[in-house]
């Protein structure tokens, strides 16, 4: 329950923070929000500076690892296995620029980590088991993508990076007023 209970956490920090970002940020500001074919969330937040947008954000990718992550097995840990996969997170840079009133093209850099893990049956952890990273490794990534003005205060994105993949968002500005 540990690890469903972590991603409950961050998807429900998601509206407090939206919210409070309206009462704290002033006009040429936004944020993004959005989820990719990887099984992944990302967001950023973004300044606009006439036809000029600059991205700062991140991606997190939900998997099905098991309980606790751990990095070396003690002997008395469970030893059967239950499935594979890998994790990854990234630190997201980027820039976009409005080619006309209502569309706005982008491109961004990620840097991030991945890890490969296993998991194992052992029913003294929280959720039956726990995870055991095999490998870990430093990834980057190059992306590209679009928004479309809805209206004033509202874009819609649609993006690849070679990360995270295809990926689909919402963007809000935070000042209406411009």
């Amino acid at each position: 329950m540990r690890t469903k209970s972590k991603h409950f956490s961050f998807l429900v920090a998601i509206p407090f923070f939206f919210i409070l970002s309206i009462n704290t940020f002033s006009q040429n500001w936004g944020m993004s929000l959005g989820a990719s074919i990887e099984s992944t969330v990302f967001g950023d937040f973004f300044y606009n500076k006439g036809d000029h947008y600059f991205h700062f954000g991140g991606t997190y990718q939900i998997t099905d690892a098991k309980g606790e992550e751990k990095s070396e097995r003690k002997s008395n840990y469970g030893l059967t296995t239950d499935g594979s996969g890998d994790k990854f997170y990234t630190i997201d840079i980027g820039y976009g620029y409005e080619i006309i009133d209502t569309l706005v093209v982008f491109i961004e850099l990620s840097i991030g980590q991945k890890k490969y893990y296993t998991n194992y049956i052992d029913n003294r952890f929280d959720e039956g088991g726990y995870h055991l990273i095999d490998k870990e490794e430093t990834i980057t990534g190059i992306g590209i993508g679009g928004s479309y003005k809805i209206n004033k205060q509202f874009m819609l994105f649609l993006s690849f990076n070679s990360v995270r993949k295809l990926g689909l968002g919402l963007r809000y500005v935070f000042n209406v007023y411009r």
